[in-house]
C-alpha cells in the first residue's frame, strides 16, 4: 500500500530571495583569509604568514574596505573596492579579479598571469566572521 500525502507551505516559510553579491560582502563581520593556492596546489602556509593570518578585510557599504590585524603584528590599513562586470569581477585597490565563489560562508576570488607563455591562476579564499 502506497500512501501520498502533502502539505501546504505557510509563507513564513517560503524561500527567502538570495541576497547579492554586495550584500554578502558587506554585511559578513569579516573577511579572513583561510586559503591560498597557485595552480590548484595549496600554498597558503608556505605564502601566507602568521600575520596576515590574523587579519580581517571588512568591506563597507559606499566601496571601502578595513584592513586589520588582530594581533596588531602589523599597521592596519583600508582601501576600496567594487565590483564590475555584472558582478563576476571584484576590484580592490584598483586590481581586478575574478569572483570564484561568493556567498554567506565563503569569497573566494582569483587572478591568472600568463608567463612565458603558461597561464598561472592564483586563488584566495577567504571565510566569513559571525
Amino acid at each position: 500500500m502506497v500512501v501520498f500525502s502533502s502539505c501546504k507551505k505557510d509563507k513564513d516559510e517560503a524561500a527567502a530571495p538570495s541576497k547579492s553579491k554586495t550584500e554578502y560582502l558587506t554585511t559578513a563581520k569579516g573577511w579572513k583569509i583561510t586559503g591560498f593556492t597557485i595552480a590548484g596546489q595549496s600554498m597558503f602556509n608556505q605564502y601566507v604568514d602568521a600575520c596576515e593570518k590574523s587579519a580581517l578585510d571588512v568591506y563597507k557599504t559606499g566601496g571601502s574596505y578595513d584592513h586589520t590585524y588582530a594581533d596588531k603584528c602589523d599597521e592596519d590599513y583600508d582601501g576600496t573596492w567594487k565590483l564590475t562586470n555584472n558582478d563576476s569581477q571584484i576590484e580592490i585597490d584598483g586590481d581586478t579579479y575574478k569572483i570564484d565563489e561568493l556567498n554567506g560562508s565563503t569569497f573566494k576570488y582569483s587572478e591568472t598571469q600568463s608567463s612565458g607563455g603558461a597561464s598561472v591562476t592564483t586563488q584566495y579564499i577567504f571565510t566569513a566572521q559571525k
